[in-house]
């Protein structure tokens, strides 16, 4: 990874992981991440017409469950705070970073299992 300009932080794994990795990028402090899942599910709630759309069963619910904490952030997510930051989001497997580049937002997981810790590329 330092060869194509990164560092690896490594995220706690909690169910937390996406939003603290957006917090670390954001807000340079993983801890935020509350605050990043809550803007999050009221973007995508304000965008209810857009989001719902892509979630099986009953939206309302989906936004009450989502807003635990612990709770996996997805591909949804993702799209979410990639709207509400205005960023770009390229995400990387630990093992397969061929063509990276350093943009303004990268995270990625260790390996596609969510059962795995995701980790955060941060430009030195």
């Amino acid at each position: 990874m330092a060869e194509k300009g990164f560092l690896i932080e490594e995220c706690d794994k909690d169910g937390n992981c996406l939003f603290r990795a957006v917090a670390h990028q954001i807000y340079n402090d993983a801890n935020r991440h509350e605050a990043v899942r809550k803007a999050c599910y009221d973007y995508m709630e304000r965008d209810r017409d857009h989001f719902s759309q892509y979630v099986d069963g009953d939206f309302g619910e989906y936004l009450a469950r989502q807003r635990q904490a612990s709770q996996w952030g997805d591909h949804l997510e993702i799209v979410a705070m990639k709207e509400m930051y205005n960023k770009n989001v390229e995400i990387y497997d630990k093992d397969c970073v061929k063509g990276a580049t350093s943009a303004p937002l990268c995270f990625g997981l260790i390996s596609c299992s969510q059962l795995q810790s995701r980790w955060v590329l941060m430009p030195r």
